[in-house]
């Protein structure tokens, strides 16, 4: 059996079986996790970036900065929010600009109700125009 064909074969046993899921995370541990309901959730991953302290000096003074380090450099791991966040309804843009993981705790936790505002291009008889919409995005 060639190698095409074992990985095919593995392939077509695991699609049929129920019990086994595939990693979404694609092998980082999830940090946290918050659903407030269906197709509304957003999890954290453990993600850093690889930095370096670079230190100079500028009219007596010392400038410390943060820069990102060399695959041969020693380095200092700074991590980042990271994950995925989904809400049904609310234009990805809005997701991304607006909405944290903190605020799907406030939501779950604080029965807080969260207002979004999201721009949009419509077509109505023909005519192009833009308008501006504010929802209950939770």
């Amino acid at each position: 059996m060639t190698i095409p064909n074992l990985l095919s074969s593995s392939l077509v046993k695991t699609k049929k079986v129920i019990v086994k899921f595939k990693d979404e995370a694609a092998g980082k541990p999830i940090l946290g996790f918050f659903g407030v309901k269906s197709k509304m959730y957003s999890c954290i991953k453990e993600e850093y970036k690889r930095i370096k302290l670079e230190i100079t000096k500028v009219d007596d003074r010392f400038k410390f900065e943060m820069v990102k380090a060399e695959e041969d450099e020693k380095f200092i791991k700074k991590y980042v929010e990271s994950g995925d966040k989904k809400a049904k309804g609310v234009k990805k843009n809005a997701i991304r600009r607006e909405i944290s993981h903190s605020d799907y705790q406030d939501v779950l936790f604080h029965n807080r109700k969260m207002h979004h505002q999201m721009k949009s291009i419509q077509s109505e008889r023909h005519q192009i125009s833009s308008f501006q919409s504010i929802i209950v995005s939770f």
